[in-house]
């Protein structure tokens, strides 16, 4: 109950400060542009509804009645949101109602109360608060103060047009305020999605028992949940293990182990829902599907061929060359790019670039933060293979992401996949959040390097794949194909 209440407040907050800024510094009509003739803050006060509507002609009867009906409503709006909160509807269902309340109890704060607090607004005046001589209007009797205006367009309706034909128009001719939005968008969001937001209620409850028995997964709170100690993933999973966002009853058991790790686990099915290399996802759509947010992909992103020495391209298929492992993306896009070089040696990602220096191997492939440290320990960039890759494809690097079991529930698998985007949506709105949580899985790196990793591979495609970075991961699968590699995909990739 706490967020949807913080949205109220928030709301509230933001509305009563404009409100009572324009009160006490413009007077009644006074206009400021702010974005050309498009868009003007222009006090306004009314006394009745949204958009200056009025009831009973605005007269006292109508203003009253439309107070005390307000706060009849605010109570059954109120009630109502704490039993959808408690019985766990849908979030966007959840804030939408949110916001009408919050937009509710705004306006009927004006009508209460600043009547009594404010001296009256006039053309040539400015209304103080709190003033001696007391308010312009009693109690219930307030005006509501409406700033908002959109004067996008004019003209003259045609002359064959019953009724209005020669009269003026103006679009968008109403005056509202935070108040009045909060309830619009609210209201809009409710129509726009009552379809997906009791469908997904009706579905849950015909879910046949033969498949909540089969697969035994609608009573499950807690999963278990692999992804890498590199930042980008502890940055995005952050908020969602530790109860920084409504993770609809959901719980997580957790392994934190390096990429190529996770991508044997997955092989073996061992996790419900896993960080992965797409190389490894390309021989996994038996057992996963790919979910939309958490996903790493990018330009001037991808791995690098790096050496202690001056290597060429033409070199490269002689070379002993270290890769991060053999389900890793990289290695993947380095064999698409170089199909005719064989002497490769896995090692741990971490560990290449001292082999390199050592003499252990030629070259090294490169992923994660190590391309940011590679400079300073005097190691020479031989080819950016997603690069290679970008201008090749004209697509996106694929390099990871989040996957999910098959055979767990479509409720459960939808379930997950939004708590992810949350997780995702609030990392990058406070991206100091899990700053402790990063930097004690961070390998000892700075926190310039650390963010400078998160700002690489967090990007708007870690919060939704999107059409383009679904057409990155398609080329992926059809070049894979195309090599020998796999076989055709006889299932869908995404959800």
């Amino acid at each position: 109950m706490k967020k949807p209440i913080l949205v109220v407040f928030i709301i509230l907050f933001l509305d009563q400060v404009l409100k009572i800024w324009v009160k006490t510094n413009m007077a009644l009509g006074d206009s400021i542009p702010m974005l050309g003739d498009w868009f003007y803050i222009h006090f306004v006060e009314n006394k009745g509804m949204a958009f200056g509507w009025q009831l009973f002609g605005g007269g006292g009867f109508g203003k009253v009645f439309l107070s005390l009906f307000r706060i009849v409503a605010i109570g059954g709006i109120s009630y109502y949101l704490y039993l959808i909160v408690k019985q766990k509807k849908h979030p966007v269902f959840i804030y939408s109602i949110a916001m009408v309340l919050a937009g509710a109890v705004g306006n009927i704060i004006d009508s209460l109360f600043y009547g009594m607090i404010f001296e009256a607004s006039g053309p040539f005046t400015i209304a103080a608060m709190f003033p001696e001589s007391g308010g312009y209007a009693s109690f219930l009797h307030g005006n509501v103060v409406d700033m908002f205006y959109f004067p996008l367009f004019s003209g003259i309706y045609p002359e064959w047009i019953p009724w209005v034909g020669g009269d003026y128009y103006q679009f968008f001719q109403p005056v509202f305020n935070i108040a009045d939005a909060s309830i619009s968008v609210g209201v809009a969001v409710l129509v726009l999605g009552q379809k997906k937001f009791f469908e997904e209620e009706k579905a849950k409850d015909e879910t046949p028992i033969s498949k909540k028995e089969n697969n035994n997964t609608e009573g499950i709170t807690k999963l278990t949940l692999g992804f890498s100690s590199c930042p980008n993933d502890t940055f995005i999973f952050d908020a969602m293990i530790h109860g920084k966002i409504d993770t609809e009853g959901l719980e997580f058991d957790l392994i934190i182990e390096d990429v190529e790790e996770l991508n044997r686990r997955a092989f073996k099915a061992e996790l419900d829902i896993t960080k992965i290399s797409f190389n490894a996802y390309t021989h996994l759509l038996d057992k996963y599907i790919l979910l939309d947010s958490g996903a790493a992909l990018g330009e001037n992103c991808g791995p690098l061929i790096i050496s202690k020495s001056n290597v060429t391209m033409d070199d490269i298929k002689d070379k002993v060359i270290a890769i991060p492992g053999k389900n890793t993306t990289a290695n993947l896009l380095m064999t698409l790019a170089f199909p005719e070089h064989k002497n490769k040696k896995e090692m741990l990602f971490s560990d290449i670039q001292q082999a390199i220096i050592e003499g252990k191997v030629d070259a090294g492939l490169i992923i994660h933060e190590s391309r940011f440290t590679y400079e300073e320990k005097g190691l020479k960039k031989v080819l950016d293979i997603g690069e290679y890759w970008e201008n090749t494809t004209g697509t996106p690097t694929p390099l990871g992401g989040i996957i999910i079991k098959r055979d767990l529930s479509d409720n459960l698998t939808h379930k997950v996949n939004r708590v992810l985007k949350r997780s995702v949506e609030f990392a990058m709105q406070n991206p100091k959040s899990g700053i402790d949580f990063i930097r004690k899985h961070s390998q000892e790196m700075s926190e310039e390097v650390m963010y400078k990793h998160i700002a690489l591979y967090v990007n708007d495609y870690s919060l939704d794949i999107g059409d383009k970075g679904k057409e990155a991961i398609q080329r992926l699968f059809l070049e894979s194909n195309k090599a020998g590699l796999i076989e055709e995909p006889d299932k869908k990739l995404f959800l």
